[in-house]
């Protein structure tokens, strides 16, 4: 053809440029954030060695994982006894999980507040015809009703 192929660093840019720049490239990024933190706090947990609760198999330290990121101050029920590196692990999942939420939430209000303003821009014009608008209220606006009644009544046919 006439025009030439697209590079592979012109295809990276375009992907890249979509990725961060677009709300569902950032809803992706988000998602694939949060997959990678349940992966890394299912990591830590094991790391740890778990507790008599939740042992160290995917199953419960998937769950554990998973409740300590988006149930904050659940790591509150660990027993002041608990090893130490247990407790500093769920304290590390929930503060990460904290931000987590804080970021998903944000993109949330971010979502509401761009169809609000859409919906305000497509739903609030006003197309009125025949009539006058008169903004602000002084001393002269009953002399300037008096006279726009008078010009009105001067140009209907009798």
């Amino acid at each position: 053809g006439c025009c030439p192929k697209r590079s592979e660093l012109a295809r990276k840019i375009g992907f890249r440029a979509w990725l961060l720049g677009t709300t569902r490239g950032h809803w992706l990024v988000l998602f694939i954030a949060g997959c990678c933190i349940q992966v890394l706090c299912m990591l830590a947990w094991v790391l740890s060695g778990g507790n008599q609760d939740y042992g160290t198999n995917l199953r419960e330290s998937f769950w554990i994982a998973y409740v300590l990121l988006v149930d904050i101050g659940t790591q509150t029920f660990f027993s002041p006894s608990e090893r130490g590196v247990v407790r500093a692990v769920a304290v590390v999942i929930s503060i990460t999980g904290f931000v987590y939420c804080l970021l998903f939430l944000g993109m949330v209000v971010e979502l509401i507040r761009s169809l609000l303003l859409r919906w305000k821009v497509r739903y609030s014009r006003v197309e009125a015809h025949g009539h006058w608008l008169i903004l602000g209220w002084g001393d002269k606006t009953i002399f300037l009703l008096e006279e726009l009644l008078a010009a009105l009544q001067t140009e209907e046919p009798s």
